[in-house]
């Protein structure tokens, strides 16, 4: 190799590239435009910044593992049904993994949310993360910002927050799992005892946590408490992707909420 050749391999210069969706602003100082002596108007672009939303991903990522997760659970559902063990223990397997990671993924969804308007909302960054000399419980944070920046109150409150804890409860269970023994637990549709991550991590507990934010983020989205210009610009471009990501769930699954 020459040793003018840049080390990837490339001799063009690098290229700036922005998929779908992805924020780019210019930020103060950055674009300076003169006019010289003749009237000739320049301009010079010396600085750029760049953003990508997580929250989409992460359902996205959450949406394509329980897919996995209930491929998974109808093939253990018949090989328990015509028993083949082998193909049981594999397909239990796999159904918890992915089961974990649409949990998981769901619970950072909702995390990712947080954190951008967080970043666009001082209502939002001035929530405190402790009580006194203790950290804040994640879920309780997750939900003032959303009581705060949102037309949410009463019942719709307590449904919320009540969500909120179970996807973020399990989303513990799968980061910071228990290493001890404990009883084995029933799993009902193979009609077999097993250790109690099969059952908690398999398909039905994820689908009802992807459901739950997916619809947490849908509903929140077009019901804004007088946002401010950046606040408002992200939650209307997220409703778009947003909305691709219902019509795939009601696709596949049927209704996101139960008013539907």
């Amino acid at each position: 190799m020459d040793a003018s050749t840049p080390p990837n391999g490339w001799t063009d210069p690098p290229q700036l590239f922005i998929v779908r969706r992805q924020g780019l602003r210019i930020p103060a100082g950055g674009l300076t435009i003169s006019i010289d002596e003749t009237g000739q108007l320049s301009a010079s672009l010396s600085r750029i910044e760049v953003s990508l939303d997580t929250s989409v991903m992460w359902l996205r990522i959450a949406l394509d593992q329980l897919d996995q997760a209930r491929r998974a659970h109808a093939s253990g559902v018949d090989a328990a049904r015509s028993g083949d063990d082998r193909v049981l223990g594999e397909s239990l397997e796999s159904e918890c993994a992915a089961g974990m990671l649409a949990i998981s993924a769901s619970a950072f969804a909702l995390d990712a949310f947080y954190a951008a308007l967080k970043d666009r909302s001082p209502r939002v960054a001035r929530i405190p993360l402790r009580s006194g000399d203790r950290r804040s419980t994640r879920y309780k944070i997750v939900g003032e910002a959303f009581r705060r920046e949102f037309k949410v109150s009463g019942a719709g409150l307590v449904n919320l927050m009540s969500a909120l804890s179970q996807v973020f409860q399990f989303r513990d269970y799968a980061v910071h799992p228990r290493a001890d023994f404990a009883l084995p637990v029933l799993k009902a549709e193979v009609n077999r005892i097993t250790e109690w991550r099969f059952v908690s991590f398999g398909a039905p507990s994820a689908q009802a946590a992807v459901r739950a934010a997916l619809a947490i983020l849908v509903q929140l989205v077009r019901v804004p408490r007088n946002p401010n210009a950046e606040v408002r610009g992200y939650l209307d471009g997220l409703a778009t992707s947003l909305d691709e990501l219902a019509r795939r769930w009601r696709a596949g699954y049927g209704r996101l909420t139960d008013t539907e």
